[in-house]
């Protein structure tokens, strides 16, 4: 009967283990395309990486709220500029069930399309994920919070 208990408790932490490894690599696959849909400046590829119902608050006086409105901030960004991840320094990564929490430090490099110097903006973000099918990795960002960086 002890064995019975132990094998089944064995049996669960390893499946478990195994879909918690499962997550980890959709949240890589997710961090990575977002990534490269910056990189490209892909909107649509962006945007399918987003839930329907996002907020973000993007800076201390400027939130955004439903993918359309986080779309249509992104297009007018993206016209400006050209913007590539530098760094991306996953400080947590957590699930719970269906939901993912991911702290990040993070520098992002900007080319403005016009006659101007290129820059880096450095900051931390939390981003809260959620299972959903419309993304291409499982997951969809629904909260990000973002901290500029002050030194």
């Amino acid at each position: 009967m002890l064995l019975a208990l132990f094998l089944a408790g064995a049996t669960a932490c390893l499946a478990q283990t195994a879909s918690e490894d499962a997550d980890r690599l959709a949240m890589q696959k997710t961090m990575a395309g977002i990534a490269e849909a910056f990189a490209k400046g892909d909107v649509d590829a962006i945007a399918s990486y987003h839930h329907p119902q996002v907020e973000k608050a993007l800076a201390y006086k400027k939130y955004v709220k439903g993918r359309e409105a986080v779309i249509a901030e992104l297009r007018g960004t993206l016209k400006a500029y050209v913007l590539t991840f530098v760094e991306h320094e996953v400080e947590s990564l957590t699930f719970f069930g269906d939901t993912c929490v991911e702290q990040t430090r993070f520098a992002v490099r900007g080319e403005p399309k016009a006659d101007s110097p290129p820059f880096i903006f450095r900051g931390r973000a939390m981003v809260v994920y959620v299972r959903y099918a419309g993304s291409p990795s499982g997951w969809a960002s629904i909260r990000e919070l973002i901290q500029p960086a002050t030194e």
